[in-house]
């Protein structure tokens, strides 16, 4: 079974949406590390309340589990530390060298550090996508969605659902 492994970028995507639910719906279960629920505080602490949300799911302890570090995958982090933030970082030495463990960030640098240690990848934009094609929302509702985490600040790569799922298809206005 795979194990989806998220990044605050994600999260913070997700709940500054209201949508948090989606990631539920889509993947059942996943797992933040330590680092990464230091960094939802932080941001809870600087302002960024709708954050609030992702720590209320937390501390139901339902469907987002907090992990440690094993004792072996300290090293990692702590040379990966120097390449990339502390939840980051946590994230992919969490995830690497286990088959069955998927990284979700939107961090550009971060997801390329993951693939070059063979670690499969995805972002807020990979849910999104497996919640139309698994018809838990519908196109509409998935580019609404999508226009929402733009305007929220995400760097997305495409503007419309259409231009991955059915490219060439015209856009419905």
């Amino acid at each position: 079974m795979t194990e989806f492994v998220l990044n605050n970028t994600v999260l913070s995507n997700y709940s500054s949406v209201v949508e948090l639910d989606i990631i539920r719906k889509v993947l059942n279960k996943v797992s933040i590390t330590s680092q990464v629920l230091d960094e939802v505080m932080k941001a809870i602490e600087v302002g960024h309340t709708f954050q609030l949300r992702t720590l209320e799911i937390i501390e139901k302890g339902s469907w987002i589990e907090v992990v440690s570090l094993s004792p072996e995958m300290i090293i990692p982090y702590t040379q990966l530390a120097n390449k990339a933030g502390r939840g980051e970082a946590s994230s992919i030495a969490f995830c690497a060298g286990v088959k069955n463990r998927f990284f979700l960030s939107d961090d550009k640098r971060a997801r390329s550090i993951a693939t070059q240690k063979k670690i499969k990848v995805g972002g807020s934009l990979t849910i999104l996508l497996r919640a139309v094609e698994g018809r838990i929302l519908d196109m509409d509702e998935g580019n609404r969605i999508l226009t929402d985490f733009i305007k929220n600040g995400y760097r997305s790569p495409i503007q419309n659902l259409r231009e991955v799922l059915h490219p060439g298809e015209p856009k419905k206005k």
